[in-house]
């Protein structure tokens, strides 16, 4: 090897691993990638001890809420104690905790004890422990990494992050198969040996303040770090819960879809109608986006541009809901359609009205870098908790205080409209709109939308969301046969608990994805950060490779039987990378509004918000097209024929190839995206200059 490409391979290698020439980091990394592993074991074991009492993924989601929930309302906490305590010791309460808890899980499972409300209790803590955990773990690592070896320090982290995700389920496998659930937490408690010897070990590495002179001020700087934190929130206008809440409501209306199947089992709806009737929507409301986002941007009113479009939008809806399940039967399947068609289409009018100002609103809440991504993973972590609930619809429509299944769902109308309503009041109350938007001068919507396609980041960053969607989803009709007769070998009753089990678990990883983002978008950009999200995307597509197959050869050697659980592990992965990405778009798509307005003089949230919306719906028309091709790809036309396992193995690497091909795509879109962290600065500064020159203008003005 030439000396010069040995140099630089050196040197390379010297610069990837770097922070690990910081004792006191190597020490807590090495800790803390062993705990990971063991963290991952656990949480298939937990979940294993769920299904094996229940058999319900409808309880295994509930179990996942649990540990997820407390981070929503300790986050204000942990940030001010992380701020006035030791770190170091902080770390080593929380570790300590968490190598009870484990125990104590163990202790179940060898004993046979485990009770359903004992696991919610002690996934519950494992939450509130995790939240005071997370924030200490992220600004322990600049403690020990230094300011300089920051972005290198926060690279080693993610790799040990996705190193477990991948070691942690497997191994969990192999133990579970040869000795037991329980073992798992065994090994997860022992694991949290390493970390805290390490933390013990780290003390007289650090150049940080003594901890007992640290401490001494805590109590005082404690108390005002929350005051401050609930000044800010109060401040604000509660924009970081309102707005989650509406979300959240917002998504309620949505799920609603999923109970369309009523009109197939209780009503005799020919299914193929009832496709066409909720088809026709989606395309009706590609066209309403587009001019719900012009006349929110030009409305000008004493209560803002978007809060009283939200309020109407959100009473209308909640008023046309229930009705959406008293079809006239008596009139047969083309009656039922056309009143299906004709109230979901006014219904997606409707949600318009409130969706597009709604979204409009959250991007010009705030004109910080890296708040603008906090503001959005807020959103995003309580409308999470929709999906957690959305499978429960079934179970509350058909509880014996309803006469049947239609009069339940017609009651749960009911009750998502009132609380569509309330999160609506009380966003229109608390949340203030800029008045100055108030005074720019309105635009057409034929202008509007020629500005709008002609902003080149927002196309490229366009081209990336609309390219990763398509990688993502284009294997819904393949994926089903994949899944079903070829990883579960036509086991219809597996099949459906994998699935739901998949599900609950991606659900639950949308948490981890976001907080994941929000913290490396700090440090690296939100640009590299959706580049990282989209390299975890094609790692995921790669692992599909290995983990979706009937069988593993490689495995007999061991004292363990293959299990199609194992596929679990790339949907995982994917779904982080999707969370990550995603977080990063919508705040980033405030950012391209900064630029915009120094390139046009107007703010318009809502026309980037309805052109989004327009080339999201067309792109779920191609999708449809696209997945809907693919299985003739491998021959297979007859669908009501099982597919062969040649076409089996065939739709496998078709499936890889196309999403593999539109995520690179997606890759190379946004590697071309211009605004960076140090551009959006000095956007922000011309733009409050610009802004500060105005108000002297019109003062002057005034003065005369």
């Amino acid at each position: 090897m030439p000396n010069s490409l040995k140099t630089r391979i050196e040197l390379h290698i010297n610069h990837s691993f770097h922070a690990l020439t910081h004792r006191a980091f190597l020490y807590f990394w090495a800790g803390q990638t062993l705990s990971n592993i063991g963290t991952w074991m656990q949480t298939v074991a937990l979940s294993w001890m769920v299904l094996s009492l229940t058999n319900s993924p409808l309880m295994l989601g509930f179990c996942s809420l649990m540990q997820f929930i407390p981070a929503v309302f300790l986050t204000i906490v942990a940030g001010a104690l992380s701020d006035a305590f030791s770190n170091r010791i902080i770390l080593i309460i929380t570790n300590t905790l968490l190598t009870l808890i484990c125990l104590t899980f163990a202790f179940l499972s060898f004993s046979g004890a485990a009770k359903l409300y004992v696991i919610f209790a002690l996934s519950f803590l494992t939450g509130c422990v995790n939240s005071f955990d997370m924030p200490a773990r992220q600004v322990f690592a600049l403690e020990t990494a230094g300011k300089n070896d920051l972005p290198n320090a926060v690279s080693l982290n993610t790799a040990s992050f996705n190193l477990a995700r991948l070691l942690g389920p497997a191994a969990a496998g192999i133990v579970m198969s040869a000795a037991g659930a329980g073992w798992c937490f065994i090994i997860n408690a022992a694991s949290f040996i390493p970390v805290i010897a390490a933390l013990f070990a780290i003390k007289p590495l650090l150049n940080s303040a003594p901890d007992h002179k640290k401490t001494a001020r805590a109590a005082a700087d404690l108390t005002g770090d929350i005051r401050d934190g609930l000044g800010y929130i109060r401040r604000n206008g509660i924009l970081l819960f309102l707005l989650s809440l509406s979300a959240a409501v917002a998504l309620f209306a949505n799920n609603f879809q999923v109970l369309l199947p009523v009109f197939a089992k209780q009503f005799g709806m020919d299914t193929g109608l009832l496709g066409v009737a909720t088809a026709i929507p989606k395309i009706i409301a590609a066209f309403t986006d587009s001019v719900m986002g012009s006349v929110s941007d030009n409305t000008r009113s004493r209560w803002g541009r978007r809060r009283p479009f939200i309020l109407v939008g959100a009473i209308l809806g909640a008023v046309l809901l229930p009705f959406l399940w008293f079809p006239p039967v008596k009139y047969g399947n083309w009656g039922m359609f056309a009143y299906i068609s004709v109230l979901t289409s006014i219904y997606t009018m409707i949600y318009s009205l409130y969706f597009v100002p709604y979204q409009a609103l959250g991007y010009e809440l705030t004109k910080d870098y890296d708040e603008r991504t906090r503001v959005q993973a807020w959103k995003g972590y309580v409308s999470t908790i929709g999906f957690f609930m959305a499978p429960w619809f079934f179970w509350f429509c058909t509880r014996d205080c309803f006469p049947s299944l239609v009069v339940g769902t017609r009651w749960l109308s009911v009750l998502a409209g009132a609380v569509i309503v309330l999160g609506a009041v009380l966003t229109v109350v608390f949340c203030r709109e800029k008045a100055e938007l108030q005074k720019q001068e309105k635009i057409g919507l034929g202008q509007a939308l020629r500005m709008t396609f002609r902003n080149r980041p927002f196309l490229l960053l366009q081209g990336a969301v609309l390219f990763m969607t398509m990688g993502i989803c284009c294997g819904g009709t393949v994926g089903f046969y994949l899944l079903l007769d070829y990883v579960c070998q036509g086991d219809e009753k597996f099949f459906g608990l994998l699935a739901g089990v998949t599900g609950t678990f991606s659900t639950a990883m949308t948490f981890v994805g976001m907080a994941l983002g929000v913290w490396l978008s700090t440090h690296l950009g939100k640009r590299n950060t959706s580049l990282a999200g989209l390299v975890t995307i094609l790692l995921s597509i790669g692992l599909v490779a290995i983990f979706l197959r009937p069988s593993y050869p490689w495995l007999t050697v061991l004292p363990v039987q293959y299990h199609p659980w194992l596929t679990i592990i790339p949907g995982l992965l994917m779904n982080l990378g999707l969370q990550s990405c995603n977080l990063m778009f919508s705040s980033m798509t405030a950012d391209i509004c900064d630029e915009d307005e120094l390139v046009t003089g107007l703010r318009r949230e809502g026309a980037y918000v309805a052109v989004a919306g327009f080339l999201n719906k067309i792109m779920s028309v191609v999708l449809l097209v696209v997945s809907g091709f693919m299985p003739y790809l491998v021959g297979y036309k007859v669908m009501a024929l099982k597919p062969t396992f040649e076409q089996l193995v065939g739709m496998k690497w078709v499936l890889i190839g196309a999403q593999s091909l539109f995520t690179v795509v997606a890759l190379v879109f946004l590697i071309f995206y211009p605004i960076t962290r140090a551009r959006s600065a000095w956007t922000r500064r011309q733009l409050d200059e610009k802004h500060k020159t105005a108000d002297r203008a019109h003062t002057h003005n005034i003065g005369r």
